[in-house]
């Protein structure tokens, strides 16, 4: 354990708190941020006050949580502090030692067992976590060797519960990375005792989430989910940070781990990950989840030339859509509107009726609707319900009265599944009416080879990827 901030933190309380505030909250701060990257600390104007916190963290789409310091480690005062502010399920913070004496000569908080378990379930009772900055470091420092604790650890701000000192920290950090090894093997008694290590030092929401975590990794692993040695939850279905630590982390190379994990998976939980193409988890998990994914649009950017030497398209999620990156392509699907992806939309060369049909022959699609513009800027639509017209020699007419420069700028197309999708060539965008949703692979599948047109060898690649043989 490093010594420096606490002893930074001692020189600073001992000398006279009240004249260094601002630097005691910002090395505070600091060990938060270390703790969990993605929490926003916010320091109020305050210092050791009763019922105004000294800091305030947040987080995404979470509740915040209160922090409120203090200079002492003494039983009485942090009772009394646990009395007045316990509603409001917050993080007390001594700045010194929990796991020993008071260095000021009063009274620690484990001056005996007794007492110490006492406060511990005051504390549990309350929903309010009492820990120390070292207990901050040792989750930290735990999460190098296991990046599983880095999900406890921020489960641990928002949520924990009790009384943590460096010692405990740690044991708890140690605790959930032998069970995170423990679940994905199928191995009962370290699994257990991570769960019942949660369930205690968590409220019941975000044990929850951890405990889910390990369910999910313990069916992956192919063990049966009535062995799982804590509650079984109905559905195992991971949140965001669950899912973007297994994806980001360690490459397990199981494609039957995967096929498991990804029997509860929606689209609408994949996208709010953000992996790049480098993740061979992210690629495992999307081929086996291919064939019950369902998307609502597709976007489609064209390269002019090649911007990546990948021999084969590769899955990215972006945080809003997941995105398949070509050498002279990219296609992002997503539960969201195309306006709503967060992907820039970009204007695409004009199409002309040949190659539009070569491209609905290519797809194996039919093409009920058509709208096309003319050298001068007329537009002509034209439609059949119940043919293609792709073989009607009315849309040869139409096209040869426009001119053979005749702009394609959007088509109706029917696929296999009877479902009837609407492409606009000019902005790169496919999606139904309304709220109709398509089959992932038969979403991309499609609006790749309307929206862009492929060679033969992308047209395999594409095939390769989406499993369509």
């Amino acid at each position: 354990m490093t010594t420096g901030f606490m002893q930074s933190i001692a020189n600073l309380a001992d000398a006279s708190p009240g004249r260094h505030v601002d630097a005691i909250k910002q090395l505070v701060a600091n060990r938060f941020r270390e703790s969990d990257s993605d929490v926003d600390v916010y320091a109020t104007e305050y210092f050791n006050h009763t019922y105004t916190p000294d800091l305030v963290l947040s987080w995404p789409g979470e509740a915040s949580r209160n922090v409120f310091l203090r200079t002492t480690t003494r039983q009485q005062y942090l009772l009394e502090d646990i009395d007045a502010i316990g509603e409001m399920h917050p993080i007390i913070m001594p700045l010194g030692d929990l796991d020993g004496t008071d260095e000021r000569g009063g009274e620690s908080i484990d001056a005996s067992r007794a007492e110490r378990t006492n406060f511990d379930r005051k504390s549990v009772e309350a929903r309010t976590l009492v820990a120390n900055p070292q207990a901050l470091e040792s989750l930290a420092e735990a999460a190098v060797d296991a990046p599983v604790v880095g999900l406890l650890s921020r489960a641990v701000l928002q949520g924990g519960r009790g009384l943590v000192g460096e010692g405990r920290a740690a044991a708890a950090g140690a605790t959930v990375g032998d069970g995170f090894v423990a679940a994905s093997q199928g191995s009962a008694d370290d699994t257990g005792r991570a769960v019942d290590l949660v369930d205690g030092l968590l409220d019941g929401f975000h044990a929850s989430r951890i405990n889910r975590l390990l369910q999910a990794v313990w069916i992956a692993s192919g063990a049966p989910a009535t062995g799982f040695p804590g509650a079984v939850q109905l559905t195992a279905n991971l949140d965001r940070e669950s899912l973007q630590f297994l994806l980001a982390g360690a490459d397990i190379d199981d494609y039957e781990f995967w096929a498991r994990l990804a029997r509860g998976l929606t689209l609408g939980r994949l996208i709010e990950t953000t992996i790049d193409v480098d993740s061979e988890n992210l690629q495992r998990l999307v081929r086996a989840a291919l064939p019950h994914l369902s998307a609502k649009a597709c976007v489609v950017l064209i390269e002019d030339q090649a911007t990546t030497d990948l021999s084969l398209p590769r899955w990215t999620t972006t945080g809003r859509a997941l995105g398949l990156i070509a050498q002279r392509y990219s296609a992002f699907a997503s539960t969201y509107a195309a306006a709503d992806m967060g992907v820039t939309l970009r204007s695409s060369d004009a199409v002309t009726v040949p190659d539009l049909v070569s491209r609905v022959d290519q797809a194996q699609v039919t093409l009920s609707e058509i709208e096309l513009e003319g050298v001068r800027g007329q537009r002509v639509g034209v439609s059949n319900a119940d043919g293609d017209l792709s073989r009607d020699e009315l849309l040869t007419r139409l096209g040869d009265a426009l001119g053979v420069n005749a702009a394609v700028r959007r088509v109706v197309v029917g696929l296999e599944t009877g479902q009837s999708l609407r492409c606009d060539l000019t902005k790169g965008v496919a999606a139904g009416r309304t709220v109709a949703k398509y089959r992932l692979d038969d979403l991309l599948d499609a609006s790749i080879l309307i929206l862009k047109g492929t060679t033969t060898r992308e047209r395999d690649e594409l095939a390769t990827v989406l499993g369509l043989f």
